[in-house]
């Protein structure tokens, strides 16, 4: 049953039908690019925003949805209204795709992917599955606020995709860049990493000064770390799809990777040659409608 949005006062969420072809773009970070990649980014000829608190439910965006593979719904991670929107978001299109339905997670990092399996499976615990992903250590964030979404996948058989790098690789990257990772920490990332993105590089700059470093090399390795980042969770999603071109996936990551398009979405559209459909649970000032779908 769709959750009246009345119910979440300090929630809003954006909606922006865009006419847009995928924000893709290809650039080259490592000895092994590729001259032939270009930038591709076309503006959207017509824009609708829509406010939901105007409409009764979520389900009624739900068709526009389910016509894309891939469904990202943001989030801040200490909201729980925001993962009942993933929540009811994932009800409303697992209805429509069925046993086709998967759910990309940002909160599991890669190398705990069987961990999650066995969970689903209901051959281990929801108490083992925390251990076995080190949950507390590498997520931090409360389980509780994600439990709901946990138990729905488990009750359903809905698979649970980790799509998040090792954190060990985010602080070596941010050690020695990018070009600096030997060939098993480089088995995470694709070939080729988007660098032509100069509002992407301008937002992270900003979060970077934010944090009083003026280090010309700092930020270089700074902005690896979030390319890393970016790019290693589209790389996850995008061999699974690969792997499972029968599948449509519904990826739950931070706000931040998602807005705009210039974090995960772009990245993945550019190694599946798709359009993902973007929801924001929230958006600082007066949202646009390039923020999301």
């Amino acid at each position: 049953m769709a959750i009246p949005l009345n119910q979440f006062r300090n929630i809003l969420c954006i909606i922006a039908i865009l006419t847009l072809s995928a924000c893709s773009s290809n650039t080259v970070s490592s000895s092994n690019t590729n001259n032939s990649a270009k930038s591709q980014t076309k503006t959207p000829k017509e824009t609708t925003v829509i406010n939901l608190n105007t409409i009764q439910s979520l389900a009624s965006i739900t068709p526009d949805l389910a016509n894309h593979k891939v469904v990202f719904v943001g989030e801040r991670h200490n909201r729980y209204g925001d993962h009942l929107n993933q929540l009811e978001i994932i009800k409303n299109l697992h209805k429509r795709w069925g046993t086709n339905t998967v759910i990309g997670i940002e909160m599991v990092q890669q190398p705990y992917q069987d961990a999650l399996n066995k969970y689903i499976a209901g051959a281990i615990s929801e108490r083992d599955m925390l251990l076995e992903t080190e949950w507390y250590d590498r997520w931090k964030f409360d389980f509780r606020l994600y439990r709901p979404i946990f138990d729905y996948a488990k009750k359903n058989g809905i698979p649970l995709i980790a799509l998040n790098i090792p954190k060990e690789l985010t602080k070596q990257v941010t050690k020695v860049g990018i070009k600096g990772l030997n060939k098993k920490e480089r088995k995470y990332l694709p070939a080729y990493i988007d660098r032509t993105n100069n509002h992407y590089t301008k937002r992270i700059k900003t979060v970077f000064e934010r944090h009083n470093r003026t280090s010309s090399k700092g930020f270089k390795n700074f902005l690896d770390a979030q390319l890393a980042w970016d790019e290693g969770m589209a790389y996850s999603a995008a061999k699974y799809l690969k792997q499972h071109p029968d599948k449509n996936m519904i990826i739950l990551a931070g706000g931040g990777h998602v807005t705009h398009r210039e974090g995960i979405p772009s990245r993945l559209g550019r190694q599946i040659k798709i359009k993902p459909a973007v929801v924001l649970n929230h958006a600082e000032g007066n949202p646009s409608p390039m923020q999301g779908d």
